[in-house]
């Protein structure tokens, strides 16, 4: 039992360290690094970095071991539809039994926050929010692997809120899928979800894309020269 909860305690913490980017894309986890540090055996780390894998977090490449995973824009575009498939299903079902106390208290928060640009605390406030939903829709299934999601866009949610601006719309979209949920109208929570997510989706996309928007940028006859490329027709 305790080797296990080791284990689980190591998953977590690797975990946490890649969709925080302290582990970035394309950094490499050596098994005898992590064996070292956390005072396993090369064994149960193998284990966890297969179970890091299934989670689409780490690649094994031959000759380079094993990869922490980089998102592309269409992991992007997957993740945030699953996510939005679920999310609005758990609103079909909590709407009705979540605790408006919690809804209250929340809602304070999103006004107390609004001009502040702590990320950090809007990204706390936002998994806070969507956890309570998550939490009263009161489907153990559901909730498990809303929960696994949730975890996942640990990262995607610091990717979307660089952008100052975003925050006060965030601000917003909370406020309007809060107000609905303090009503009881399952309609207009469901479409504030919808939205909210939707532009998420949209920030996190902008964000993937700047970085290499901005090498293009630096380097145009680079960029010239793959265009052309690509649209040098077959001889």
């Amino acid at each position: 039992m305790r080797s296990q909860r080791k284990r689980d305690l190591v998953y977590n913490t690797l975990f946490d360290r890649i969709v925080t980017g302290h582990c970035p894309a394309g950094t490499r986890l050596r098994e005898e690094r992590l064996a070292s540090e956390f005072k396993l055996s090369r064994t149960p780390v193998r284990d966890i970095l297969n179970l890091l894998a299934q989670d689409g977090l780490v690649r094994r490449k031959p000759h380079c071991g094993v990869q922490v995973a980089g998102f592309t824009a269409d992991d992007v575009e997957e993740v945030y539809d699953i996510r939005k498939a679920l999310e609005l299903l758990a609103v079909d079902c909590a709407v009705a039994r979540i605790h408006l106390q919690r809804l209250r208290d929340l809602r304070a928060r999103v006004a107390a926050l609004a001009g502040v640009s702590d990320v950090a605390r809007h990204v706390e406030l936002d998994q806070a929010i969507h956890g309570c939903i998550v939490e009263a829709c009161r489907r153990p299934r559901l909730t498990a692997v809303l929960n696994q999601q949730l975890r996942l866009m640990r990262h995607f949610r610091y990717m979307g809120f660089k952008d100052v601006g975003v925050i006060g719309r965030t601000t917003q979209e909370h406020g309007a899928l809060l107000d609905a949920l303090l009503a009881r109208r399952a309609d207009e929570a469901r479409t504030a979800m919808a939205v909210h997510l939707e532009e998420a989706k949209r920030q996190v996309l902008s964000s993937l894309c700047a970085p290499r928007e901005a090498v293009n940028a630096r380097n145009p006859a680079r960029t010239r020269g793959l265009v052309s490329k690509r649209r040098k027709p077959k001889s």
